[in-house]
């Protein structure tokens, strides 16, 4: 289990949704260079930008992180030729499902004067969110490690 370090819910809303950010930024990234987008000085660098803003302002800034996983799903299986884990699927889901509830629940706080079991209520609570934070870390390690897998060659240290 993932140590918490006596993390508040805070801490652990701002991680989630940072990580998520950071997942939906190399999404992007992945989604553009499959599209052939990157830099490269041999183009048109006035016309590379008019299609590269077009296309992040029409395309990518108003696509849901799911649908950037959808796509990046079909460029691993259609252009890289390589199969999904069969938990894949699933794997997102339930990360999007946690940074959906990190990022628009109220959360509770326990004051002085409450009373004990509404105090222990609470941090039932925050049990709860400890272990979806545990977890949302976890999925985030499998899902980057297995895209950046699939589109980066990996260097030995030999």
């Amino acid at each position: 289990m993932l140590k918490m370090e006596n993390k508040t819910i805070a801490e652990m809303r701002h991680e989630v949704i940072e990580h998520t950010i950071e997942l939906e930024n190399f999404l992007d990234e992945l989604i553009m260079l499959s599209f052939g987008m990157e830099m490269d000085i041999n183009r048109d660098y006035r016309k590379y930008n008019e299609i590269t803003s077009v296309f992040e302002k029409h395309f990518l800034s108003k696509s849901s992180i799911s649908r950037k996983f959808e796509v990046v799903k079909e460029i691993i299986r259609d252009k890289r030729r390589k199969e999904l884990p069969k938990s894949f699927g699933s794997d997102i889901k339930e990360f999007i499902e946690i940074r959906n509830l990190f990022a628009h629940q109220l959360f509770p706080i326990i004051e002085e004067d409450m009373c004990s079991i509404k105090k222990e209520m609470v941090q039932m609570d925050k049990d709860k969110f400890e272990k979806k934070y545990a977890t949302h870390s976890k999925l985030y390690k499998k899902l980057v490690d297995f895209i950046f897998g699939v589109f980066y060659k990996k260097i030995d240290d030999n």
